[in-house]
């Protein structure tokens, strides 16, 4: 019995997947439940287990992208059933090679009689020159242009072999490792330049005096921890105050897609988590809808699930704003990229003491810094201005999280 292992559907808007790794070899021997792929979809990276025993056959490539229900691997339940397939694949790729060796013995037909001899007084091989004549048929002019395109790289490779002798006879740099560029660190450096390239970010930097949302998370950690068997982070405030602010000011909650202004319903906190290979967001569905102790335990659990690597696309998709915490590795103010479609992203910094005036005199404050990153093709300086007019009132009045 053979049974086929494909790329699965693992979320409502996933259509295709990379094969990132295969963990274990082709013919070796499997047990039903064991790990033997990764896959890396557009933002998340799953492992895929065996659906059956039996020894495996690989067709599906690394690198490589294949679209929902494609068959990237056989499990064979006998020895002989994984000859017999190993013996099939073999034919194919044969019957491929002489199919790509007729179609290249084609294009080289495709040429004049005179192209025909320059190429061969010149030792040039037809299958490399592009034609530019009827069907593509190589002329005089291509031989002389594809002469010329010759030169022009020997000249520039010369040209590079006398700078790299001259860079290495006095060693400056030597190096120690090269790693390829895949899975999610590929996606994240993907996304990152997508974002930058297709808006207008803009970030206001500032700080702000939480003194009073420092007194109330211990009033409540003091009051409540024992029944709710947790404390509130401030992570959770901070989700909670975005929430109440979006609430009011929808225009943040929205995306520009084909140029159209889309302003959610729905209000969806994502928190961007710092994981073994680069970073991921895991979005708080109905976030405004949420009490605090709600938010605490959704959170947990998706920052948790995002570490173990167990989050599913649908963990992930369908946020409406992000906040991002580089207070949790000591910094102070950052410049966050937004997280696409979105048109706003709030970034925390670590609460530090610092002189600060309150009521006339100098006194020792705990002060958050802080940068706000918005669309600037959406989001004027006004709207900047008035969410953090608001998240400034919240922190100095945190008993609105109760209204």
């Amino acid at each position: 019995m053979i049974t086929d292992i494909i790329i699965p559907k693992l979320g409502a808007e996933m259509q295709s997947a990379n094969i990132d790794e295969w963990k274990r070899d082709e013919g070796s021997w499997i047990d039903i439940n064991d790990a033997i792929l990764v896959i890396q979809t557009e933002k998340i990276t799953n492992e895929i287990e065996a659906p059956a025993s039996g020894y495996l056959h690989i067709l599906g490539r690394e690198g490589t992208e294949y679209e929902i229900g494609k068959v990237v691997a056989q499990i064979a339940e006998s020895k002989e059933e994984y000859q017999r397939l190993q013996s099939m694949d073999s034919n194919h790729k044969q019957e491929k090679q002489n199919d790509d060796s007729l179609s290249k013995h084609e294009e080289r037909q495709k040429a004049s009689p005179l192209a025909r001899k320059m190429a061969k007084d010149k030792a040039i091989n037809l299958a490399d020159v592009c034609g530019s004549g009827s069907s593509g048929a190589i002329l005089k002019r291509d031989i002389l242009e594809f002469q010329g395109q010759q030169k022009e790289s020997e000249n520039t490779g010369l040209l590079k072999k006398e700078q790299s002798d001259n860079l290495f006879a006095q060693p400056v740099k030597k190096i120690k490792e090269i790693h390829p560029l895949k899975g999610m660190r590929k996606v994240i450096a993907e996304t990152m330049m997508k974002s930058l390239q297709s808006t207008a970010q803009m970030t206001d930097i500032n700080e702000i005096d939480v003194h009073k949302l420092v007194a109330f998370r211990d009033s409540i950690n003091e009051e409540l921890q024992e029944e709710l068997g947790f404390k509130i982070s401030y992570n959770d405030l901070f989700i909670k105050i975005v929430a109440t602010i979006l609430r009011r000011l929808p225009i943040l909650n929205a995306s520009i897609q084909n140029e159209q202004i889309i302003i959610w319903e729905n209000i969806n906190i994502g928190i961007a988590v710092a994981v073994e290979n680069g970073l991921i967001v895991p979005v708080i569905k109905n976030t405004d809808k949420l009490s605090l102790g709600e938010i605490h335990k959704q959170s947990n659990t998706l920052i948790e699930k995002a570490r173990k690597g167990t989050l599913t696309p649908d963990q992930i998709a369908d946020g409406t704003f992000t906040i991002t915490n580089f207070g949790s590795f000591g910094g102070y103010f950052g410049t966050p990229i937004l997280n696409l479609p979105e048109v706003g992203i709030l970034g925390i910094g670590a609460i530090s003491q610092k002189p600060v005036v309150r009521d006339g005199e100098i006194v020792i404050g705990e002060v958050l810094g802080y940068s706000f990153t918005v669309d600037h093709r959406l989001i004027d300086g006004k709207i900047a201005g008035d969410f953090q007019n608001e998240f400034k009132r919240i922190i100095n009045n945190p008993k609105i999280l109760f209204v």
